[in-house]
Formats: C-alpha cells, sequence, structure tokens
C-alpha cells in the first residue's frame, strides 16, 4: 500500500528472501533480538512500523530490545501494532503487554500511535476442529477484523503526523458472538460449522493433548489446538 503511493520504505526482516520485491523499498536483515543490528537497520529512519513480536514468554524483553535500537538510531515516531482493551489492568495477559509496550515507547521519548485491534477474522477458520469451534467464550462477542483493515489503516497513520500520540480501536463492523461467528464461517466455506460452548475447566481439558481432524483450509495444526486465554 505504501509503496503504491510511491512511499520509500526499508523492510526490516528476519530472511530477505522472504521480503516482497517492491518499488522504492530496500530490504535490511534484523530481529528484534538482535539490538546491534536493529539499530544499524533503522539508522536514518524517521518512522517506524514496530509490529509486535509473536506470542511467547519472552515477548517483552524482545519488545524492549527493539524500542531500545529505534531510539538509539534516531527513530521519532512509530505505529505500533497493539490490542484493543490493552491496559496494565487487564486480566488478559497479552493485553497488559500490549500495554506495557505502549507505555515503554512514550517513555523512550518516541511518539506512538497505538492501533489496538480486535482479534483478527484471518484466524477464525484455524479454530475449526472436526467442524467444531470449542472454547469457553459463552455468549462473549467479538467484532472480528482483517489483517488487510489494520494494513489499511496503518498505512494512513503511517503517513500522516496528525495521528501522531493517539491510540485508535481498530474493529470491524459489529460484535458477534462464536455461534454467530460458526454459522457465517459455514456460509463462506459451504461446510457445516458449530460452535460448542465448553466450561474452564472443559476448555483446559480439551487442550491437554493433540485432536485430529481438519480445519476449514487443510489440515488441523500439528498438536494441541489454540491455548485458553482468559479476557
Amino acid at each position: 500500500m505504501l509503496a503504491a503511493r510511491g512511499v520509500p520504505q526499508r523492510l526490516v526482516v528476519r530472511d530477505p528472501s522472504r521480503a516482497p520485491e517492491l518499488d522504492g523499498a530496500d530490504v535490511v536483515a534484523a530481529s528484534f533480538e538482535d539490538e546491534s543490528a536493529m539499530r544499524t537497520a533503522l539508522a536514518g529512519v524517521d518512522t517506524l512500523f514496530l509490529i509486535s513480536a509473536p506470542e511467547s514468554a519472552d515477548r517483552m524483553p524482545v519488545h524492549r530490545s527493539a524500542v531500545r535500537a529505534a531510539t538509539a538510531a534516531g527513530v521519532s515516531r512509530t505505529v505500533h501494532t497493539s490490542f484493543m482493551g490493552a491496559s496494565p489492568q487487564a486480566t488478559f495477559t497479552f493485553a497488559r503487554e500490549h500495554s506495557l509496550t505502549e507505555q515503554l515507547i512514550v517513555e523512550s521519548g518516541l511518539g506512538v500511535t497505538a492501533l489496538r485491534s480486535s482479534l483478527y477474522a484471518d484466524e477464525v477458520p484455524d479454530l475449526v476442529q472436526d467442524g467444531v469451534i470449542r472454547g469457553p467464550a459463552g455468549r462473549g462477542r467479538v467484532a472480528w477484523v482483517t489483517r488487510h483493515d489494520i494494513a489499511r489503516w496503518a498505512a494512513e497513520t503511517l503517513l500522516d503526523t496528525v495521528h501522531a500520540d493517539h491510540v485508535y480501536d481498530v474493529s470491524g463492523p459489529a460484535p458477534i458472538d462464536l455461534h454467530e461467528t460458526a454459522r457465517i464461517l459455514s456460509t463462506v466455506i459451504g461446510r457445516t460449522i458449530s460452535y460448542l460452548a465448553e466450561t474452564d475447566d472443559e476448555a483446559r481439558a480439551s487442550r491437554a493433548v493433540p485432536r485430529s481432524g481438519r480445519s476449514p483450509g487443510g489440515p488441523a495444526p500439528t498438536g494441541a489446538s489454540p491455548p485458553v486465554r482468559s479476557r
């Protein structure tokens, strides 16, 4: 989207062979963990699109490394992919981590635009095992959002400093429960998908061992199904 507008950009990636070939873009190899390489990669960069590291036990240390590198390299503003409901008091672990990352960026003296997105619609098919979405969500609702829509909003905020030091909730058009989610997915893929509401104990037990089956898009992920996450 940025290349289509003629915006020069630097793609900081782990594996340059996987980077897209875009007009006006140069590619540099670095990872959040390698603070020295990140600092070199970000030299001369004014605005950084900081995409959150994968969910893991060492997520915050690598975020700290990336922010230190950006600060040392002279970056002035970041656009950060955060999470809706991010707060130091959030009961959801990763929502707390996103809040801590936002705070870390601000305390480092960098301007920040936080894109607090809802859950990804793109990942819904991965929740299906044996034609069923299982989880302890009850009648809870979520306004699923696509990665494409987040990217569109990210491009706008990267290009206009009017968005500096703003926090945006980025969601789909309407909150729906998992029964409705399953119904819509059934219509899209052409086969019946249902939602089975589990208790917390049932959810933990069901995720303690791998389940066989296929997701709508192909083979089921290897190993246990998605972990239980308290919101």
